[in-house]
């Protein structure tokens, strides 16, 4: 897998043949998946918490509403990182499809 985003490249397969595009984008998310970890665990929690955002986007038909919707998405957890950070929130490991938790404190 190359390391260097190829702007060209995606941009003329999304727009040439959109279904290669999504078979690629997936084939390229599931290396980096396999990648990241040894830990079959781990890939899984990947992996389930990838198919959440997927989901999530899958309303989404419009590239600026998805990228808009992801954008949202990456703020809101942003924000969650920061107040577990200060001390706001208490972080709990999860099983679920997340691969973080995280629960107010009372």
């Amino acid at each position: 897998m190359s390391s260097e985003f190829n702007f060209e490249y995606w941009n003329n397969l999304y727009k040439t043949d959109p279904i290669a595009f999504d078979n690629e984008r997936r084939r390229v998310l599931e290396e980096s998946i396999i990648a990241s970890s040894k830990d079959e665990k781990k890939q899984q929690r990947l992996r389930a918490l990838l198919n959440g955002v997927e989901m999530k986007l899958s309303k989404f038909k419009n590239p600026q509403s998805r990228l808009a919707k992801m954008e949202s998405l990456f703020a809101e957890q942003l924000f969650k990182f920061q107040q577990a950070l200060k001390g706001n929130l208490e972080v709990d490991s999860a099983e679920h499809t997340n691969v973080v938790e995280i629960k107010k404190k009372e």
